[in-house]
């Protein structure tokens, strides 16, 4: 395959890869798919540093819903979507187990969703830049569309090294 080529292939509803990536998101050991517990909270500090007060967060490619359960326990109103169903489910169950307030939405963030207006959206662990330069463009519409006047995206990239 060439650069950005894409197959027909989707691993995101293949039951065995599914459940794989989810075992890899829950491993408190690894940074393999959503890192370590110490190194969620640490984010989820860094995001809500310069916000005063709560408000409405969006976590889009949530997978089990680490990060959003976490911005959740701080107090803001927190949506997760993600397209792998095993981890929806799970964090659909976790985030009741937990007493928690948050909506799950199994979906792909590249759909258009009419899920509500955010003060903030995330999308953590490098997503946006596996995605094609077209598949960028319309992430970042679909983000734009989600988010409230003043709101704000934040997202991480892999750099040099890493």
């Amino acid at each position: 395959m060439e650069l950005y080529e894409t197959g027909n292939a989707n691993i995101w509803s293949a039951p065995y890869i599914r459940e794989q990536l989810l075992r890899a998101h829950l491993n408190p050991d690894s940074d393999a798919a959503s890192r370590k517990p110490k190194t969620i909270r640490a984010t989820v500090d860094w995001v809500l540093k310069n916000q005063s007060g709560t408000g409405s967060i969006i976590d889009l490619g949530c997978g089990p819903g680490l990060y959003t359960q976490e911005f959740s326990a701080r107090g803001w109103a927190a949506v997760g979507v993600d397209i792998n169903e095993s981890a929806i489910k799970h964090a659909i169950e976790s985030g009741k187990e937990k007493g928690l307030d948050v909506q799950y939405h199994h979906q792909s963030y590249l759909e258009k969703m009419d899920i509500g207006d955010f003060d903030i959206a995330t999308c953590i662990y490098c997503d946006f830049g596996a995605l094609t330069s077209e598949q960028q463009k319309t992430f970042l519409l679909n983000v734009y569309q989600l988010l409230t006047p003043e709101g704000v995206l934040v997202f991480d990239v892999f750099g040099k090294g890493i």
